[in-house]
């Protein structure tokens, strides 16, 4: 083998080795990008996972009464405003009933939702919103305790982004609105 062929092999092996080294370096780089990502979502969530929300059977030490009512509390160390309720299914003896949310003296239904149930809550602070009573035909009311309440919050964080929590406690959802 002559010097330019072996100069010529030499040149092809170092242009694939440039080439992977490339590849290599593109392929650290993509995932880097991709934590860091998720690093900053992960930090944009952190209030938002702060926040529960349930449905909760409550009780008067002093009436001995109790009721159920949307449970919110927020854990974290910064304020939440805008807290809106935009979804509650209620099931007894395994089907879905109508319902009724009394707060202040006002009956809410399904038809009335999304309904605003308080502007701020506190670091800290649980605000309890109404009484849950099922619908029947008549004047007949029964106060519900149900064995399965599915309830959906929307709020705003202290950063301005609204978030949306549910009584699953899945993993925060942003909400953009359009």
């Amino acid at each position: 083998m002559d010097a330019d062929t072996f100069g010529a092999w030499g040149q092809w092996a170092g242009a694939i080795m440039s080439f992977f080294a490339v590849v290599v370096a593109l392929g650290i780089a993509i995932r880097d990008g991709r934590v860091r990502a998720d690093e900053r979502a992960d930090q944009v969530k952190a209030q938002a996972r702060t926040v529960t929300v349930d449905v909760r059977k409550l009780k008067s030490d002093r009436w001995h009464y109790h009721w159920t009512s949307v449970v919110v509390e927020n854990h974290g160390t910064l304020p939440i405003t805008e807290i809106t309720l935009t979804r509650l299914v209620v099931k007894t003896n395994g089907r879905e009933v109508a319902w009724e949310l009394k707060i202040d003296s006002k009956g809410y239904t399904s038809k009335a939702l999304p309904h605003r149930l308080a502007k701020v809550l506190g670091p800290g602070e649980q605000g309890e919103y109404g009484s849950l009573r099922e619908l029947v035909d008549g004047p007949e009311v029964r106060f519900i305790q149900p064995e399965e309440a599915y309830a959906e919050v929307t709020f705003v964080d202290a950063a301005g982004l609204r978030w949306s929590r549910t009584t699953e406690n899945r993993e925060p959802q942003r909400v953009i609105e359009k």
